[in-house]
């Protein structure tokens, strides 16, 4: 889009069981809970996302100078849509 510009403190994360990286789920570094770096997830929803979404995001991402991560709760997509349920439960 338009504009631009670095985005300090702040991270996209694609979540998906094919991604190598795991996150981690306990409790925070003391350095890390006191940067305020936000997390941004962007998630599929009932499907995966599509090659042209994440390419979309991906690029948005860029012009913003924003990171963007992939990783996963796990190799099961059923755990990680479970586990998905119970965070949009708490959040609403």
């Amino acid at each position: 889009g338009p504009g631009g510009g670095a985005s300090p403190g702040l991270i996209a994360l694609t979540l998906h069981e094919s991604c190598a990286g795991e996150l981690a789920v306990g409790p925070l570094p003391p350095a890390a809970a006191t940067t305020g770096t936000r997390l941004v997830f962007f998630l599929g929803a009932v499907r995966d996302m599509s090659d042209g979404e994440r390419a979309g995001l991906a690029a948005e991402c860029g012009a913003r100078g924003v990171p963007l991560l992939g990783c996963r709760i796990g190799p099961v997509p059923e755990f990680t849509s479970k586990i998905l349920q119970v965070l949009a439960f708490h959040a609403m």
